[in-house]
């Protein structure tokens, strides 16, 4: 989110956002109510946040609204201990609990302060029944719809979700109205987090008991590719299900990975995985919206997922994605993301006192694979005077043994092939050696087969 935004947009707007909070998970849902809060707030609205418990999250956005900020109203039933005046707006935040408390408390304070009414709209069973691999009742929803009664904005989270929704919610549609709101990551975190060093690491989001979240086909993604790799498991609770642990465990015994279990890590912390690891395991069947796949990005970090719709809206085609349940297809991309083995050799390397790679100052050197490097077994030999050629007309030229090869001595990191490092006078044989390229300005000095009876080739110092 831009630093610079328009505090005029929504001036002197009181907003009220109600929402549930258990205050020992870290849910996708409730960590989007609350930067929706932000962002209002930093728009120049007034915003009270009431819940009935704070969220583990809460203080790690206290700053995101600076210098603006989100008043905290805690409640216990939503009709005692709310913010005091009228308001604007009323955002409902619904849970998937029948908690009629929750929901009559707060179309009840709307009406009282009169407020508009707005639902944040994740999922409709229309849509979420269609895609995920376990139908729920659709009875879960039916305090969602209810609140259409009372005139209601349908806030979706994705275009996606919208177009689901403008088919649900069909029961007022006079007073109802639609739009979608796209929520950020906390840059404030990520700008907080240095580079880190990538290793053989990678991330996932686990939530065990939910099958459309597709913690089995992490389970079954893993193969031998990834030997060596250490899977590091994020999940937003303080437990994770006993069962699903010793799945975790067996697998990744099965195919020699390690494995590391991180509970309710804070969003700096998951930055920091995400920045170590070489690429982000999403295969989650369904999501609302999906906000992983979009901090990956944001630390250029690949994303391997199934090909979900929202997923193509927010991130378009940077996502390494596989037909939704095809495992073949998923580890087919995380090959394609994987690091390869590394080469027996690296490429060799040019050192010159001139070139950018060059040896410290005050080790002015030659280097024992440079040009200028004495060869073993060479003999020193004056050249006839010169007039203008230096100090006493004399210019130092090394005598090189027969027994001296055609080409210089190759570096022990030489190989096949010249690359972007190797400066601009010299090239790679095809057998690995390093040879000078000619010059109109100087001598080559690529040593050349001596021949029978001479003394063997000879090396002009620069």
């Amino acid at each position: 989110m831009a630093e610079t935004i328009d505090q005029t947009l929504a001036p002197g707007l009181r907003v009220a956002v109600f929402v549930t909070n258990d205050g020992a998970t870290y849910g996708g849902g409730r960590l989007a109510s609350l930067l929706l809060a932000h962002c209002l707030a930093r728009a120049g609205c007034e915003v009270h946040y009431v819940t009935n418990n704070k969220p583990v999250f809460y203080d790690e956005l206290l700053s995101f609204s600076y210098p603006s900020l989100v008043h905290l109203a805690l409640t216990k039933d939503f009709h005692d201990g709310l913010p005091e005046g009228r308001f604007d707006v009323v955002l409902l935040v619904p849970t998937q609990a029948d908690n009629f408390l929750f929901y009559y408390g707060t179309r009840g304070f709307a009406r009282r302060r009169g407020a508009r009414l707005a639902l944040f709209n994740f999922e409709t069973p229309n849509w979420f029944n269609a895609f995920a691999p376990v139908a729920r009742d659709e009875g879960m929803w039916r305090q969602w719809r209810a609140a259409t009664e009372d005139g209601c904005l349908i806030l979706s989270n994705s275009a996606e979700s919208m177009r689901y929704a403008q088919s649900y919610y069909v029961d007022h549609p006079e007073r109802t109205a639609f739009d979608y709101w796209h929520q950020p990551i906390n840059l404030r975190a990520l700008e907080t987090v240095s580079p880190q060093r990538r290793e053989n690491r990678i991330v996932t989001f686990i939530r065990a008991l939910d099958p459309h979240k597709g913690g089995q086909d992490v389970l079954d993604a893993l193969s031998e590719d990834l030997a060596g790799f250490t899977l590091v498991m994020i999940v937003g609770s303080k437990t994770l299900d006993a069962g699903y642990h010793r799945a975790a465990l067996a697998a990744a015994e099965r195919y020699g990975l390690s494995l590391e279990i991180k509970h309710l890590v804070s969003d700096a912390q998951k930055f920091i995985e995400l920045k170590r690891a070489r690429f982000l395991l999403y295969p989650s069947r369904f999501e609302g919206y999906g906000i992983p796949p979009i901090e990956a990005l944001s630390c250029g970090t690949p994303c391997v997922c199934y090909d979900l719709p929202v997923f193509r809206e927010v991130c378009a085609d940077a996502l390494h994605s596989a037909p939704v349940g095809d495992i073949g297809a998923l580890r087919t991309r995380i090959r394609e993301v994987r690091p390869r083995p590394r080469a027996s050799a690296m490429p060799c390397q040019r050192w010159s006192p001139r070139s950018p790679t060059s040896w410290p100052a005050g080790r002015r050197r030659a280097a024992p694979w440079s040009a200028t490097a004495r060869p073993r077994g060479a003999t020193r030999a004056r050249s006839p005077s010169r007039r203008g050629s230096g100090r006493g007309g004399r210019t130092r030229r090394w005598s090189i043994s027969p027994r001296w090869p055609s080409t210089t001595r190759a570096s022990p990191m030489c190989a096949a092939g010249r690359p972007s490092s190797i400066s601009a006078g010299s090239s790679c044989s095809s057998t690995g050696g390093m040879r000078a390229a000619p010059s109109s300005a100087s001598t080559d000095r690529t040593p050349s087969r001596p021949s029978p009876g001479s003394a063997g080739p000879t090396r002009a110092s620069p």
